[in-house]
């Protein structure tokens, strides 16, 4: 069982930095996760990472071992790429034990190794099947069984759950994190969407030009933010609303707010589901009209303009409201967030109270 240690690479294309000085770890059957808009980026440090190409510094090391001047296949990791790792004019099965006949593995051994990780991978009905006839899914478990049989310490994945249908998307998560843990692979997987990576990661890497914005636990970025990018992440983005401060204090929806220190324009982050129809004692309240209302999956999700902005908020059961309806939404001011009005956005230190509101 081996980390992963990404230590300061940095890669440059021409007068273009791809990514600058990213220090990251990935344990032994853990999951980290790098997402954000930077996918050109996150795409490069793997390839770096898989020695398909080169880092201009730093270094890669996969637990006591510094492999950065290391062929590919020398290193120890497996590296399945956004389209798949597949033959196209090959079975699964030969595709799988290909890297195996070049090692040249016994035949009954090559077939052994494959049909181990094909069943590891849940792709033992896929072994005889051509990548055309594959779904997404099936096409990722069966790369995943190649990648497998070489016996790898760890996994590189790009893109693994793009074309995934949501249903099967968490099927398959859930099995390839409990394969990393069974067999204590370290996995790095880029992705695209934040939904995917705070699921499967059991640590999460935000990349934006070319660097590490924020690195942490899934619960740690949601919770805690470190820009106004990072809280804007996923299926749910906060809600941001400018709001003038002064001396600590800031009205928002004519309530008077605890806000940070200093004077000026800060900008007040809120999550959709932190959003209430029901006002409750020291909560402020937002007038608004009804945009759009979806009910689905057990909770009712409203598009409100107020002010002239829009806000999205998610509750729990159904509500019945229609377009143009006028509703007051209302928040806890604890659950705020707080950002500068900069373009980089910094998190703010959170006011460590609220007073009621004002008339």
């Amino acid at each position: 069982m081996s980390e992963i240690v990404l230590r300061s690479p940095t890669t440059r294309e021409g007068a273009r930095i791809l990514f600058e000085n990213v220090d990251l770890r990935a344990a032994p059957g853990a999951c980290l996760a790098l997402t954000g808009p930077d996918a050109g980026a996150r795409r490069a440090l793997l390839r770096v990472a898989a020695g398909l190409s080169t880092a201009t510094q730093g270094k890669v090391l996969l637990g006591d071992r510094d492999v950065t001047d290391l062929e590919p296949a020398d290193r120890g990791f497996a590296y399945i790429p956004a389209q798949g790792g597949l033959y196209p004019h090959l079975t699964v099965r030969a595709s799988a034990g290909m890297a195996l006949h070049a090692r040249r593995l016994p035949k009954a051994e090559t077939a052994r190794l494959v049909e181990e990780a094909a069943a590891a991978a849940g792709a033992s009905a896929l072994l005889d099947t051509l990548p055309e006839r594959l779904s997404a899914e099936e096409c990722f478990r069966a790369s995943l069984a190649r990648a497998l049989a070489g016996g790898p310490e760890a996994l590189l994945l790009d893109e693994p759950f793009a074309r995934v249908e949501p249903a099967a998307r968490i099927v398959l998560r859930t099995d390839l994190m409990t394969l990393a843990a069974a067999r204590g692979l370290a996995v790095i997987v880029s992705t695209d969407d934040f939904d995917d990576a705070a699921a499967t990661g059991d640590r999460v890497a935000v990349l934006a030009d070319g660097r590490v914005v924020q690195e942490g636990a899934p619960a740690d970025l949601h919770e805690r933010p470190a820009t106004r990018l990072v809280a804007s992440l996923g299926a749910e983005p906060a809600n941001f609303l400018e709001v003038l401060c002064a001396g600590g204090l800031a009205v928002l929806g004519g309530a008077l707010v605890r806000a940070p220190a200093g004077t000026g324009t800060a900008v007040a982050g809120v999550r959709p589901q932190d959003l209430r129809l029901a006002p409750r004692d020291g909560t402020v309240e937002l007038a608004g009209r009804v945009l759009r209302a979806e009910a689905a999956g057990g909770c009712t999700r409203l598009l409100v303009e107020s002010a002239g902005r829009k806000l999205r908020a998610r509750f729990a059961g159904s509500f019945a409201c229609r377009s143009g309806d006028a509703v007051r939404l209302c928040l806890d001011p604890h659950r705020l967030l707080w950002f500068s009005a900069g373009a980089e956005g910094a998190a703010l230190e959170a006011p460590c109270e609220a007073p009621a509101a004002v008339a």
